[in-house]
Order: C-alpha cells, then structure tokens, then sequence
C-alpha cells in the first residue's frame, strides 16, 4: 500500500484502501509467478533483459523516487504479452521494490508431496515416484534425483 502513494504526498489509509493493496499485490505476485515457472520450464525462454521497460522503470525511479509511477511501468510490463526477457526484467525491477515477486516458498503440501514420494522410491513405486515429481514439477519446483537422494530446486529465483 505504500509503494502507491509517493512519499511527498499523505497516505491515504483505510482499510479498504489496505485490502485493494493486498488484492492488487496477489494478482502482480500471481502473474509473476506465472512467468517464473515458464522461465524455471524453459517455456518462451528469454534471459536478456528488457531494456525499454527497464529505461522506464528507471527514469521513474530517479524523477525524485516516484515508486508509484515505477510500479505502473512493472504493471505495464507484466501485462505486456509481446514483450520479451520478463523474468531477467522483472528480478531487476524487484530488487528495488523489494516484494519477492519471483519467490517461491515450499509449503506444507509440497512437502508432503516430497515425503510421499521419498516412500513410494524407498518401495521402488516408480510410477507413483514419476507421477508425484510432476506434480511437484507442477507446483514450480523441480526434482533432482542423484546416488546421494532427491534434491529440491525452486524455493527461491532459480539461478540461471
């Protein structure tokens, strides 16, 4: 809520103005991780950075700190469906903003999912193991097997 209003003026706050904020940040964090996992799932795979939208987020930036404006250019850009390097764009972008729009955190499901499928390898289920990697694979998170054990990718910006 109050990345919306620049810092000179006074911040409008009520509870509705609160909630709008968090309904407004789900559907920017919803859409980002959408682009996330086609980044993480080499689907429209682009890791070059954008570097029109990127001038623009800037030049708000430095027109005397105007968030608001620069969080419009990021609205813009998420929303724009011909614009290529989203993922490299939007991690630059949010390194100033700081709303962990690419982050994924692992949730008690996943890790249920994770135990279940540790059991059914442990009893060499291999189809049951297959079919909850992709589940997993599916949530955003990536499964790599090796002689040590399953190892877990996705909990952060996968580094590319």
């Amino acid at each position: 809520m109050c990345l919306t209003t620049h810092y000179r003026k006074p911040l409008d706050f009520s509870l509705k103005n609160l909630e709008s904020a968090k309904n407004s940040y789900e559907r920017l964090r919803k859409l980002t991780l959408k682009i996330r996992n086609d980044f993480v799932h080499n689907i429209n795979y682009d890791s070059n950075l954008n570097k029109e939208y990127l001038a623009r987020f800037e030049e708000e930036i430095n027109d005397d700190l105007n968030i608001p404006n620069a969080l419009q250019v990021l609205w813009d850009f998420v929303r724009d469906e011909k614009s290529k390097g989203k993922y490299k764009t939007i991690e630059k972008m949010d390194k100033v903003l700081g709303l962990n729009l690419l982050y994924l955190e692992k949730d008690k499901k996943i890790e249920k999912l994770i135990e279940k499928r540790k059991k059914a390898r442990e009893k060499h289920d291999w189809k049951t193991a297959d079919r909850l990697r992709d589940q997993i694979y599916n949530l955003g998170f990536k499964v790599d097997d090796a002689k040590e054990g399953s190892f877990i990718s996705g909990t952060g910006p996968p580094k590319i």
